[in-house]
């Protein structure tokens, strides 16, 4: 075929359709030498992860010095790009209209890189065919080469002049199924969070996470993308993320919006009180939170036995009135809940001396009563019990703040009904005054309040036969608008 003439045509056609290219390798004119070979890729347009059929013909070799011309053997040549899916060749020869594979005729198949031979023991006519399934990884284009054929004849090869005649096809790129943007939770001010996304898009690929005024890289790895990002200020931030287009895929976009909090800071907590004290007397106790601030409570106890707990105010100093009960070495501890943005913290081991109660003096004991769990707006009834009976008051305190003071009974007993504003667990303290030679007393309580089933949610019907607010003609009016 050396010196011999190349005649080729073939057009592209639409997607899903396949695109063939043909050829011919002259001889001697006179003689009317004469090869016609073909190439075909099932599909003229694809996308990047798809599978394409090509096939590798000789048509018809004749004249009258090629007619006898038969062929060793035939080769699918094919770039890097696309690979090749194991155990689809199949070939045929004249006058055989079946195909043979791997499977039927191993000894033929001699597969090698970016190149499929079929070597023939016994010289084969023409027609000849060959074709096998391929991936298509190649990068997007309009116009992406698959490579050619070859083959050896009775009067010579085709070397290397065919091996990339085939026809081109487009390759479009593939989208990516899975990208993934996880929400971080906890956020804080100054703390460095991950950022993360679940892809399957192909390793390395870019992504830049966009947050706060920052633009973040990151390259997949794993299945994941990840950038660590410092939020620079409480609040809600969109978090978007961007797979960048490559030459295979196409890119993608997600958001995700986070809550950031202020920057949680630990906090101090200092114990004030008397290094002495005596039993049945009222001695204060205080304490000082750092940072100041209001919000949370601040639990006094005495050898693990709670006091009182009241709540912070915005200069961070707490106060609770302590009576001791018992004389010696007394610990008094104190615990602070926390707020938001500062962490709780515990001062330990404040020791106080309690001398005996005054030879002339007795203690006393006040018992709060326990209480049922109140809805909201309901009314609690306190009731404190002093004992022994000697007069006096008995203060109500909801934490630190004064509910009302009242009279102890000549049964030694003190009671107020209360209308709780606020909903949750709430520590009533009953602190008794004391009288004549009797000593002052406080007793505590836990009373809950749960928010009122009575007033119906916004949108729920009214039992029927209740009167709304807007009843009347009137009302009934105003009352459908706002519907």
């Amino acid at each position: 075929m050396a010196g011999a003439a190349l005649v080729v045509g073939g057009a592209g056609v639409a997607s899903a359709e396949p695109v063939s290219k043909t050829g011919e390798v002259t001889g001697n004119s006179v003689l009317g030498n004469r090869l016609e070979f073909k190439r075909t890729v099932s599909e003229r347009e694809v996308t990047h992860g798809d599978t394409v059929t090509i096939t590798s013909e000789i048509i018809d070799s004749y004249g009258s010095s090629w007619f006898a011309n038969t062929h060793s053997w035939i080769e699918n040549n094919t770039p890097e790009c696309l690979d090749y899916v194991e155990d689809t060749a199949r070939w045929r020869a004249w006058p055989n209209t079946d195909f043979e594979t791997p499977t039927t005729k191993p000894g033929e198949f001699k597969p090698s890189a970016n190149a499929i031979r079929i070597d023939f023991p016994v010289r084969v006519s023409d027609p000849l065919v060959l074709e096998a399934d391929y991936v298509v990884k190649c990068d997007a284009g309009n116009e992406v080469a698959t490579g050619g054929m070859s083959w050896r004849g009775t009067y010579g090869s085709s070397d290397d002049n065919f091996k990339n005649f085939g026809p081109a096809i487009k390759v479009n790129r593939a989208s990516v199924s899975q990208f993934f943007l996880a929400a971080p939770s906890a956020l804080e001010v100054n703390e460095a969070a991950t950022l993360t996304v679940d892809t399957n898009a192909p390793e390395g690929s870019d992504v830049i996470f966009e947050v706060d005024g920052q633009s973040l890289p990151a390259k997949v790895s794993g299945g994941k993308a990840t950038a660590t990002w410092t939020p620079s200020s409480a609040g809600t931030q969109t978090v978007t993320a961007t797979l960048q287009q490559t030459g295979t895929h196409l890119g993608k976009s997600t958001q995700r919006t986070v809550s950031v909090a202020e920057q949680t800071v630990d906090s101090t907590l200092t114990i004030n009180a008397p290094t002495d004290a005596q039993v049945g007397v009222v001695t204060q106790l205080s304490a000082t939170v750092l940072p100041e601030g209001a919000g949370g409570t601040v639990t006094f106890t005495e050898q693990g036995e709670v006091i009182d707990s009241v709540p912070v105010p915005a200069s961070g100093v707490v106060t609770v009135d302590w009576i001791p009960a018992a004389e010696g070495q007394r610990s008094i501890d104190a615990i602070f809940s926390g707020r938001t943005g500062v962490n709780g913290s515990t001062a330990i081991g404040k020791s106080v001396t309690v001398a005996p109660k005054a030879a002339d003096m007795q203690s006393s004991t006040t018992t709060v009563s326990p209480v049922e769990i109140t809805e909201l707006g309901g009314t609690v009834v306190l009731t404190a019990t002093v004992d022994p009976v000697a007069g006096g008051t008995v203060s109500f305190y909801d934490g630190a703040t004064l509910i009302e003071t009242v009279d102890v009974d000549a049964n030694g007993v003190a009671t107020y009904s209360w209308t709780p504003e606020t909903e949750g667990e709430r520590t009533v303290r009953a602190a008794y005054s004391g009288a004549g030679t009797v000593l002052p007393s406080a007793g505590t309580t836990t009373v809950v309040i749960s928010s009122s089933s009575d007033t119906p949610e916004p949108g729920d019907p009214l039992e029927p036969g209740t009167p709304s607010d807007n009843s009347g003609s009137l009302g009934s009016l105003t009352g459908s608008l706002g519907s």
